[in-house]
């Protein structure tokens, strides 16, 4: 039989084949180049990117530079009042770098008409966050640039009701409106109702950062520093002066805080109810007036107190202290209340925060209050407060006699009663004590009332005897 035997086909070199590899490693070659240069290109930092609408190219000599920085607060609002008006005087353009989470809704209002009224050109550069309150004053500039890595949104105001959504929220699109920007996104931030697809659901609150607000033409550019900010608006060569705050702008923003406006007016509220309760003038009653002159002193330098707030505030300091001398009346005191707490509402232009101030302000005085007298009578500390010891009669102590036989006799002044003084009833020189309204001397006066030393005279009618 004849056998087979199978052997491996012999290898044939050719020269197509040693081309065909010859190319296969030359593509390799370039696509390893390719991503070499492409991964250096990506490691490199990002230059400052624009949005597709157009970038308003700004003219100005120099620039005044503001810093929003922690709260917005009155005495925020009055730093950038001031710097605007500054700006606004000498032509110069105006850049607020903006780094805050939000605050009172009263004064980013102010600070938004601010911006809005400058006339001058204003850029915001966000440099971080610019979330709820501070996010309209953000918005507000002529020119929004956000740095990578920041954020903007998320505006929801405190209380939430329907009638509080409604009104921040058309402020925020009259502000995107009157910058050109969408007035949607700006709402989107504010009412967790409205949904926009891609961006944002119904039920949350729309928060941009700086990649998506370019993207979608909400901000102007994006910039890592405020050179290539103000490089972006053609700014780069303007002299720059940068405004800090005032000892007395700090003190403001100190004492208008939302936390700190509250325990001030408690202070003084619980210092003047043990003041009242105690005799005559001391710690408590300095400490109540020191705790109300920085409440409203840093509210008239807050730019948010004028001549109406200092007056009631006077005047119910005044309506206060004629209470503590003449008490029994309730009157006086009551009026003296009415007057503190309309000059607290004038002086924090009757916001939200100006109830919830008074609302913490009147529950924290009541009940430590409350507290504070129970450990004073526990501890006896009113007792310090009064006489210890008993005059009585038995003990050679006589009070003064009570001039009953006084009552229907007239007399003449001797003195002026300014409502006491003097007069002369037959031979005898008597204290006496007008209703209230001055008597010249030499009037004729009829006593008609006697209360233990105190005499009570009423101006006779006809000519002195």
């Amino acid at each position: 039989m004849r056998s087979f035997r199978l052997s491996a086909p012999r290898r044939v070199s050719s020269p197509w084949r040693s081309c065909r590899v010859g190319l296969l490693l030359l593509l390799l070659l370039s696509l390893a180049a390719v991503n070499l240069l492409a991964g250096s290109a990506f490691a490199q930092e990002a230059p400052p990117s624009l949005a597709a609408r157009p970038l308003p190219s700004l003219s100005a000599g120099s620039v005044h530079i503001c810093r929003l920085e922690g709260a917005v607060d009155l005495g925020m609002a009055r730093y950038l009042d001031r710097v605007v008006n500054d700006a606004a005087r000498v032509g110069a353009a105006i850049v607020i770098i903006v780094e805050s989470t939000g605050g009172r809704v009263d004064a980013a209002l102010a600070m938004r008409d601010s911006v809005l009224r400058s006339g001058a050109p204003t850029i915001a550069f966000v440099d971080g966050r610019a979330w709820s309150a501070a996010a309209l004053i953000a918005m507000a500039a002529e020119v929004l640039v956000l740095s990578p890595g920041s954020s903007i949104g998320a505006a929801e105001p405190d209380p939430l009701t329907a009638k509080t959504v409604s009104a921040l929220r058309s402020e925020f699109e009259a502000t995107a409106e009157a910058r050109g920007r969408d007035p949607k996104l700006a709402a989107a931030m504010v009412d967790a109702d409205l949904a926009i697809s891609g961006l944002v659901e119904r039920g949350r609150l729309l928060s941009m950062t700086a990649s998506v607000a370019l993207t979608e033409g909400f901000s102007d550019g994006t910039a890592r520093t405020l050179d290539e900010a103000l490089a972006l608006v053609g700014l780069a060569d303007a002299s720059r002066l940068e405004t800090d705050l005032s000892t007395a702008e700090r003190a403001a923003r100190f004492v208008t805080h939302p936390t700190v406006a509250p325990i001030l007016l408690t202070i003084a509220f619980v210092a003047l109810v043990v003041e009242v309760l105690s005799a005559g003038f001391g710690g408590a009653g300095i400490v109540g007036l020191a705790a109300l002159a920085l409440f409203f002193g840093g509210h008239i330098i807050a730019g948010f107190g004028g001549w109406e707030v200092a007056a009631l505030f006077v005047l119910g300091l005044v309506l206060l202290l004629v209470e503590a001398f003449m008490p029994g009346f309730g009157v006086f005191g009551v009026a003296g209340v009415g007057s503190l707490g309309g000059a607290v509402f004038l002086a924090s232009r009757g916001s939200g925060d100006t109830v919830r101030a008074l609302s913490i302000s009147i529950v924290s005085s009541v009940l430590l209050s409350v507290l504070v007298l129970r450990v004073a009578v526990r501890r006896g500390w009113f007792s310090r407060l009064q006489l210890g010891q008993s005059m009585a009669t038995e003990q050679g102590y006589v009070a003064r006699e009570q001039r009953r036989d006084l009552i229907g006799q007239t007399g003449v002044t001797l003195t002026m009663l300014r409502p006491s003084g003097t007069a002369r009833f037959g031979a005898a020189a008597v204290d006496v004590v007008s209703e209230g309204t001055y008597v010249p001397a030499g009037t004729e006066v009829t006593v008609i009332h006697v209360e233990g030393p105190r005499v009570v005279v009423r101006p006779s009618e006809g000519p002195p005897g």
